[in-house]
């Protein structure tokens, strides 16, 4: 039997949250007004560095999220989460494994209003450069950031200051790998000798569910091979050269053929090149080839094809090469 877990006390209603996820607006920037390069892949993932010269190692990024207008007064009193006395506090909290770092934005304070609706709030960080790798997840959090003076009704009501009341949004998910890319690409020192780069395939259980990242697969570049400088090129452009086109595609073609192989059944392969939603996972592996093969025209009759369309489409639309 599975153990199930209930809270101690009302969280935010889920009309609310539904309201609040709908209405989100995440934006990202760069100091100077250069170009992110920012690209939603999938729903709530972003990627960077698409067409641009932006890269995380070199360029700081502005991390901006509007939350919409709220009924806030749907929130205190004993119909809602906190007493009238309370002080709620919203926050945008954010983790990286591959940075070892989770942290929470300053939260900004609302207290129950004399109007129903509150106005919409601006929340953000900045993102120094250098000092994030792999994937962020972010999500819109809300707490008790002020403890208040519950009168008879409220005695239900969470009044612990630090206590959660619950996300207000899905998690999105930042993609920083590889200095901005669709594919999530990793660098290594490995030896000279070793291949310029490898298309690692790391556990993949269901193609349908398991994470498009780094954990499970990854075009692994050798930072040590002879010919890793004519593959990356400068800093104010990075993986922007022609032999890195080659390597994308050849890159792209060996995963497409690698989810072919691994779908469960032609329907499901079908339902993949077609593009199919509810088949498989926002954000999962059989996702991002779906993207990749609607989004890149990819033919997926033979792997000539494949490959063919896989040039052209890396070369057209990736870096901007007509």
């Amino acid at each position: 039997m599975s153990a199930i877990r209930i809270p101690p006390h009302p969280l935010v209603p889920e009309a609310l949250r539904k309201h609040i996820a709908e209405g989100l607006k995440l934006a990202f920037s760069a100091p100077g007004g250069q170009q992110t390069g920012c690209r939603e892949v999938a729903p709530r993932r972003f990627v960077f560095g698409v067409e641009s010269g932006w890269s995380v190692n070199h360029h700081d990024l502005q991390v901006r999220c509007e939350v919409p207008a709220i009924d806030a007064g749907a929130l205190f009193g004993a119909n809602g989460v906190v007493c009238r006395t309370a002080g709620l506090g919203i926050s945008l909290e954010w983790s990286s494994i591959g940075s070892a770092r989770r942290e929470m934005t300053p939260p900004t304070i609302i207290r129950a209003p004399a109007e129903a609706v509150s106005a919409s709030l601006v929340l953000g960080f900045d993102i120094p450069a250098g000092s994030m790798r792999g994937t962020m997840k972010l999500s819109l959090q809300i707490i008790v950031a002020e403890s208040g003076v519950p009168d008879g009704t409220e005695r239900h009501l969470a009044n612990t200051k630090g206590f959660r009341l619950g996300p207000l949004s899905d998690e999105f998910e930042l993609e920083f790998d590889g200095d901005g890319s669709l594919f999530p690409i990793t660098e290594r020192e490995g030896d000279p000798t070793e291949a310029l780069w490898q298309f690692c395939c790391l556990a993949w259980d269901d193609i349908l569910v398991d994470e498009f990242s780094p954990e499970h697969l990854s075009l692994s570049i050798n930072l040590s091979h002879s010919s890793f400088s004519e593959l990356k090129g400068g800093n104010e452009k990075p993986y922007q050269t022609n032999l890195f086109r080659q390597v994308v595609a050849s890159w792209l073609t060996l995963f497409v053929l690698k989810v072919k192989e691994r779908s469960p059944s032609d329907a499901t392969w079908d339902a993949i090149c077609q593009r199919l939603s509810g088949t498989y996972l926002p954000g999962s592996i059989a996702d991002a080839a779906a993207y990749l093969i609607t989004v890149g025209e990819l033919d997926v009759s033979s792997a000539e094809s494949l490959m063919e369309t896989s040039q052209r489409w890396i070369d057209k639309s990736i870096t901007g090469v007509q």
